[in-house]
């Protein structure tokens, strides 16, 4: 005869596995996506290989004739007021075709066919700063989750990849500092530039004004060396110079384009939200080379805020 115990036992054992598996979920993938903002394929891409998206595990497949939804629990790493977070969130692909079957996937692995009604449809437990930012809907409610136009994977500049700081003279100053400190200098054989990048600490935002729109670069020289070296081309089209007690002026390097972009969308004097990265100091000039990756003429916390009032709740 069986001892109950160890029945019991072993029951409770299966319940806690599938409860580790399937209790972290946010419920069942809703079968509707109309009701939903999805993210969509382009009409010419059916027939072509499915490239998964993201890194993920896939933690819940679902078949419908010869197609199959799989649902992904992902994760993002992101600034938000200075702080590093991590964003947890389940991403749900719609209709695949010819679905190869696996557990965990990788930014670009191949995971079946685009089908005419293959959609991606995000979702998070809450109003992620992340999510609400990358998506070009507001989030939807349902049964408790948000729901979300996963936006974010067409990003072209992910502007929560810079680190939001107070100071931009602090960071030059920081800059600077380690540079000195880090690297060995003979003043007689001093290098034209010097290529020198800590993304963790030198890919950052910042609010800022502008007096005046940026000049032209009308020699490249050291500009289009450093461009050359770090780029694999010329991409800066105009500069600003900014007053600083650093003993190389900082220097940041606009691209092609973003001088009439400013013209057009910002006014002289008012706050500039500006992203991009410390890549070299310029011995010659004596100067530190910022690359403007993108700006924003409102902050993100404000956009934030904004579109908080736009979700709803639906059944």
């Amino acid at each position: 005869m069986l001892n109950n115990k160890k029945i019991i036992s072993g029951l409770f054992t299966f319940i806690l596995a599938v409860t580790l598996l399937f209790g972290e979920t946010m419920g069942a993938i809703p079968s509707d996506f109309s009701k939903f903002n999805v993210l969509s394929y382009r009409s010419d891409a059916a027939g072509r290989e499915l490239l998964c998206p993201v890194k993920g595990e896939i933690i819940k497949e679902q078949k419908s004739g010869d197609k199959t939804t799989i649902l992904l629990s992902c994760t993002h790493t992101y600034y938000w007021q200075g702080k590093e977070e991590t964003c947890n969130y389940e991403l749900i692909i719609y209709n695949i075709k010819n679905y190869i079957k696996s557990s965990e996937v990788k930014y670009g692995d191949k995971i079946g066919i685009i089908d005419t009604d293959t959609v991606l449809l995000g979702r998070c437990k809450k109003a992620d700063p992340y999510l609400i930012l990358g998506s070009a809907f507001p989030a939807l409610i349902y049964k408790k989750n948000y729901y979300y136009q996963p936006g974010w994977l067409n990003q072209t500049t992910d502007t929560l990849f810079y680190r939001q700081v107070s100071s931009f003279e602090d960071c030059v100053n920081d800059y600077y500092s380690r540079w000195q400190s880090e690297t060995e200098v003979d003043e007689n054989k001093k290098i034209y530039n010097s290529l020198f990048n800590s993304p963790e600490l030198d890919s950052i935002s910042f609010k800022f004004k502008l007096d005046e729109y940026p000049e032209d670069v009308k020699e490249k020289g050291s500009l289009g060396f450093i461009s050359m070296s770090y780029f694999g081309k010329n991409i800066w089209e105009t500069y600003t110079l900014v007053d600083s007690k650093c003993e190389y002026t900082p220097i940041l390097c606009w691209q092609y384009e973003f001088k009439s972009y400013l013209q057009s969308e910002y006014k002289l004097g008012t706050d500039l939200y500006i992203y991009g990265t410390f890549l070299a100091l310029d011995h010659t000039q004596k100067r530190i080379i910022f690359n403007v990756r993108d700006f924003l003429i409102q902050s993100e916390e404000e956009k934030y805020e904004e579109r908080l009032k736009d979700i709803k709740s639906i059944k």
